[in-house]
């Protein structure tokens, strides 16, 4: 397999972590769907215009105002750019085809602007010719 990079993009602000979603989902029968929404969307403006590729990779780092959530909960985030990817017809889904492991995930402080960096790495498969 061969990569290349595809792009590298900011999402403003902080993206929901899973605490957030779950407690979304229990104070409102929509509540989970709403954020997942917005959400969502706020992942698949960046990744317009970009081409349609078979399979990518995905580097990202969660920039947070402070440390008051687990790294787990944050990385959780990772649902919400991969949807948005597939949002934005980059790939047409979010499965084992089209999402090629090891994501490279990392948390940071950044108190003045909190965001999401993404690098989409784009994965060929090399065939060989007899």
């Amino acid at each position: 397999m061969t990569e290349k990079l595809l792009a590298e993009y900011e999402i403003p602000g902080e993206l929901p972590t899973r605490n957030e979603a779950i407690n979304a989902q229990k104070a409102n029968k929509y509540g989970g769907s709403r954020l997942k929404n917005t959400a969502t969307d706020k992942c698949t403006w960046p990744a317009n215009g970009l081409p349609e590729v078979d399979a990518v990779k995905i580097e990202a780092t969660f920039y947070r105002s402070d440390r008051r959530t687990d790294p787990d909960n944050i990385i959780s985030a990772t649902k919400y750019v991969m949807d948005g990817l597939e949002a934005a017809g980059v790939i047409t889904n979010d499965g084992w085809k089209q999402v090629k492991p090891p994501f490279k995930l990392g948390w940071a402080l950044d108190k003045q602007n909190p965001r999401t960096e993404v690098k989409v790495l784009e994965v060929k498969n090399e065939t060989k010719q007899d």
